[in-house]
């Protein structure tokens, strides 16, 4: 959770699902993902402009296949491509392939680190393709606003408005801003650690790749439990 913040570069060589001139994104999948893929994310306080916390998310390889680990616990790709790392989401978090003028409902339950259970309940539209600037870089990012509210255990309820810019680049949302009734933090990738081709297995007519650094918020890395509504 509170990952050291390293600016890390890499090697330009992964392998994002494609934007197609209709501006559509496929979503990712375990295929395009290698194991040590890294990347760090930071959240600040919007009223302060303090930095609360930093992460750090690494596909490591499982049983199962390629999943997500952060802080010692694994999340399987497609589920968190999907469900946001929410434990349940009876409406998916997110609904593929992304385009423009998309739009869906969500629904999903969380545990806050002090044992709050509650829900959220968003409507949802992809409303812009655009470049975002974060720590780690720019990036060309589908822009994706979650509209609701939230409840939970204490018996608070409220507005829960959520803007997510996923770039398929770096196959994550690089950013994160969250507002309940008025702005509460934002979150931004920090860097992005790729992998060399020959630890990927892959064979290329020149070694040579060019070196570049790349951002990745944290976004809903910790899933609703550190970052829920209600705080």
């Amino acid at each position: 959770m509170h990952a050291i913040l390293i600016a890390v570069a890499g090697l330009l060589i992964g392998a994002a699902p494609a934007i197609t001139s209709a501006q559509t994104a496929e979503m990712p999948t375990t295929k395009d993902f290698v194991v040590g893929e890294t990347w760090e994310f930071r959240r600040i306080d919007a009223l302060t402009k303090l930095e609360e916390a930093r992460i750090s998310a690494t596909s490591v390889k499982t049983d199962t296949g390629i999943a997500f680990s952060v802080d010692g616990k694994t999340n399987p790709v497609e589920s968190r491509m999907v469900n946001g790392g929410y434990p349940s989401a009876p409406k998916p978090w997110r609904v593929w392939p992304l385009a423009v003028g998309k739009r869906w409902e969500f629904e999903g339950t969380w545990v806050r680190a002090d044992g709050v259970t509650g829900s959220s309940e968003q409507k949802v539209e992809v409303t812009a393709f655009e470049e975002v600037t974060v720590p780690a870089g720019k990036f060309m990012a589908f822009k994706i606003e979650h509209r609701g509210y939230f409840r939970n255990s204490s018996g608070n309820t409220g507005r829960q408005d959520d803007i997510y810019w996923y770039a398929p680049e770096a196959k994550v949302d690089v950013k994160q801003e969250r507002k309940s009734g008025r702005p509460v933090w934002v979150s931004e990738l920090t860097s992005y650690k790729r992998v060399a081709p020959q630890q990927r297995g892959i064979k290329r007519p020149n070694p040579a790749a060019p070196s570049h650094t790349t951002p990745a918020p944290w976004a809903h890395w910790p899933a609703a439990a550190g970052c829920a509504p209600g705080r």
